[in-house]
């Protein structure tokens, strides 16, 4: 699923039949291609009344020539009001089941119902619940205050004409840089066929193909991510099935406490009192 980021730059630039200096900005102005951008998907406000989201989230590895490896099914759960959240239901390689919580502040790991505590997976349960939540809130960070736009020229995804916009944003945890995002949008409908994001905690990059959009109360979302490898060959694709937004998740699916026990009673004793 990752490459080294010159690698996949190589292929982005020989899959753009051309590539217009850096130095040459559109007539519309970044701001503008970022502005249309986000007014595509629905628009900021629109986007501001999104209190939650849940989705079963379907993973598909693939072989070369686009066989299929192997597949896996997670529950995920992501609120961003009043504060963001994130709640992953899923299972291990060897088919445990495993839970992840991050309730705002804190993070819960469980596998099979045991807490785990070691603090590498801890960390790197946050990185995926804030992953989550910023990769599906995309494109709308774009006009996010403090959030600047660079414009890095002209190219081509499928023969059609793009711009090619970055952002660099903090989301991953690291407090000492930022992931970048770079946004193909296309230069009519200013849809973004292709994403290509680095992360700033290990430098790797990852292509992304955006399709099977569903218009939800004039939201648009794209339900499938295609991640290319180095080659530009599908890798993984991510499904976002059952798609619902504002269905007022319960609080209790953000609870990072430890659930309660009720004390067993044993035979012949009296009952605990309560």
């Amino acid at each position: 699923m990752t490459a080294r980021p010159a690698r996949l730059c190589a292929a982005l630039v020989a899959l753009s039949a051309t590539q217009a200096p850096a130095v040459e900005i559109p007539s519309r102005g970044t701001d503008q291609i970022a502005h249309f951008c986000v007014v595509a998907f629905g628009g900021k406000e629109r986007w501001q009344e999104v209190r939650d989201a849940r989705y079963t989230q379907v993973v598909t590895r693939y072989l070369p020539g686009n066989r299929p490896k192997s597949e896996r099914t997670a529950e995920i759960y992501l609120r961003y009001q009043p504060r963001q959240q994130c709640r992953i239901d899923s299972r291990t390689e060897d088919g445990k089941r495993q839970l992840m919580i991050f309730d705002g502040q804190n993070v819960r790991v469980e596998v099979e119902g045991r807490e785990d505590a070691d603090p590498m997976v801890r960390r790197r349960a946050l990185r995926n619940a804030l992953s989550s939540l910023y990769l599906f809130s995309l494109p709308f960070p774009l006009r996010d205050p403090g959030v600047e736009v660079t414009y890095r020229g002209q190219g081509k995804v499928d023969g059609r004409p793009v711009y090619q916009i970055q952002a660099a944003v903090r989301n991953s945890g690291s407090a000492s840089a930022a992931d970048r995002y770079d946004f193909f949008i296309d230069t009519e409908t200013f849809r973004v066929p292709q994403l290509m994001y680095t992360t700033a905690a290990d430098n790797v990059s990852y292509v992304v193909r955006w399709s099977d959009y569903a218009n939800l109360n004039g939201l648009l979302r794209p339900l499938r991510w295609d991640y290319m490898s180095d080659a530009m060959q599908k890798a993984m694709t991510i499904e976002m099935r059952g798609l619902k937004i504002n269905s007022n998740l319960a609080d209790s699916l953000f609870e990072t406490r430890a659930p309660r026990r009720s004390r067993a009673t044993a035979p012949g004793s009296a009952a605990p009192p309560r």
